[in-house]
């Protein structure tokens, strides 16, 4: 009876030990995708001409390349008319390609602070996009907006 009950707890921890094994190769290889997408405060890291149009213009994207990769530029813009606004994380959910036209769906999460009835204005908060990309892009549309090529 003993080294029954043995066996069926080892039966048990092997078939956890599995399905731990198999969901952490899957975040493995999920996140692995993620790791060409990265989302800056500022461009400062990037020393070309291209960089301060982004600053200035909403809906505009470039390519470069380092290393022989292909890059993009972009960035993404939120306002409120609330107290605060944040943008907390911003997540490639999709992209695919049609020849040289990108298509990116993202989850931006953002923070927005009370109601402020005396404010006619809007608050921003803007991040950049630096993801690199198959082939250069003549074409970019980020969640249904079409964005120029600088």
């Amino acid at each position: 009876m003993y080294i029954f009950i043995n066996k069926k707890v080892i039966m048990i921890l092997i078939v956890i030990a599995i399905i731990i094994g198999t969901i952490g190769i899957y975040f493995l290889i999920t996140n692995k995708s993620n790791v060409d997408f990265k989302v800056l405060d500022d461009l400062s890291y990037l020393k070309n001409d291209k960089s301060t149009i982004l600053e200035d213009e909403n809906n505009k994207f470039y390519n470069y390349e380092s290393d022989n990769e292909k890059y993009i530029v972009f960035k993404i813009r939120e306002s409120t008319y609330k107290s605060s606004i944040d943008i907390k994380s911003v997540k490639l959910v999709d992209s695919n390609y049609t020849g040289e036209i990108l298509n990116i769906e993202l989850k931006i999460n953002v923070e927005e602070g009370e109601t402020d009835p005396l404010r006619d204005w809007p608050l921003y908060d803007v991040k950049y996009i630096v993801m690199k990309v198959k082939n250069n892009i003549e074409r970019l549309y980020v969640n249904g907006y079409e964005y120029d090529k600088v």
